[in-house]
């Protein structure tokens, strides 16, 4: 290339063959032009090299990089592009993903208008069985806008994943920002520390990632998945380091994160231990658990939904039968009796079929 491109695309697989042509051939027909695209291939013993040679023989834009050995991860091929991207902007996109059309030009536009160090844009999910799309966090972002920084806009918490954005490559160098080598959920880390760093960001409405989900694989790996004791060990030490992160914020938004995590992965987790037929695995996710849901802000507690809450409650007191048989219920509070003292004697809670009767202080649960 003689003319130096615009954004650096890093494209990240392992083992799929099946799919990476359609990803790569997403980017290869963005409406920007002016792209790299680094394809790093984490150590795949089936075809996927051979097809992306194949392509990148007709398309100079194109380089490939081939690991020595798997990662066992998204950070470390991430990160082996991010090193050798040369573009101004870097985007990333997985290998069983694909770019809208014109996605790159989208997020490239805003970025540079608004001069934000990152932009996010909606990201889709993709049922690829039921052929359904759902927008991923709509709420944030129903319109275009731009914000100072992640206490304007504490719901940035719950669009942690990275490849529906665009992101300055001089500020991600200058603030030493990369994907946390041997971690799983490594996007969350990633994107706190440019939500933390960025002097603006940018969140549009369009769409510009299609997320593809096969949902009954996704069912079937529930239990091989999330009850997998490096799992729930890397999700946690994830959380350790986004408080970290948040050390010398402000309590809003400390507070604000503890209630995304028990809202997003005490239900995810709590919902696979009501799943998993082994209870050997169950239990060892639910002690991993508990463990982080005891240090959390006992306030966070009040802003999830009520059966979560008593699910989380029976966790906490390692009543496994009881957590699992409320989590995935939305039950109402049938009675509050608040003594003058501040502390509730009775709440009773019907769900399927239990009667919950629990005593501890409305500031502690």
């Amino acid at each position: 290339m003689n003319v130096e491109p615009l954004v650096s695309v890093v494209l990240i697989g392992y083992n799929d063959a099946s799919r990476i042509t359609r990803a790569l051939e997403s980017l290869r027909r963005q409406t920007l032009h002016s792209l790299e695209i680094i394809v790093v291939d984490d150590a795949s013993t089936d075809a996927t090299a051979e097809i992306v040679e194949s392509i990148a023989a007709n398309d100079a834009r194109i380089r490939f990089v081939q690991r020595a050995e798997n990662s066992g991860g998204c950070s470390a091929p991430r990160n082996d592009g991010l090193a050798l991207a040369r573009a101004p902007w870097v985007m990333f996109c997985d290998s069983d993903d694909e770019y809208e059309l014109h996605a790159c030009a989208t997020l490239l536009n805003a970025a540079e208008d608004w001069d934000a160090d990152v932009v996010c844009g909606t990201a889709i999910r993709h049922d690829v069985k039921r052929g359904r799309d759902k927008a991923w966090r709509p709420e944030l972002h129903s319109r275009d806008h731009v914000v100072a920084g992640l206490a304007e806009e504490p719901d940035l918490l719950y669009d942690t994943i990275s490849v529906n954005k665009i992101y300055r490559r001089s500020f991600l160098n200058d603030h030493a920002i990369s994907f946390p080598p041997g971690l799983l959920f490594e996007d969350q880390v990633f994107t706190l520390q440019c939500y933390l760093k960025a002097r603006r960001i940018g969140i549009l409405q369009s769409r510009v990632y299609i997320w593809n989900v096969d949902r009954m694989a996704e069912e079937a790996s529930i239990t091989q998945g999330r009850m997998q004791r490096r799992n729930v060990l890397d999700r946690i030490e994830i959380n350790r380091r986004m408080d970290s992160l948040l050390a010398d914020s402000s309590e809003e938004l400390r507070l604000a994160k503890a209630v995304k995590f028990l809202r997003h992965e005490g239900y995810l987790y709590l919902s696979a231990i009501a799943e998993n037929p082994d209870p050997n695995a169950a239990r060892t996710t639910a002690d991993v658990l508990r463990e982080y849901v005891e240090q959390v802000d006992p306030r966070a507690f009040k802003d999830v939904r009520p059966a979560l809450r008593v699910a989380l409650y029976g966790l906490l007191i390692d009543d496994l039968d009881l957590a699992s048989s409320v989590v995935v219920v939305d039950v109402d509070v049938d009675e509050l009796v608040v003594g003058a003292d501040g502390e509730f004697d009775l709440l009773y809670v019907f769900a399927l079929g239990h009667q919950l009767r629990l005593t501890q202080s409305l500031g502690n649960f």
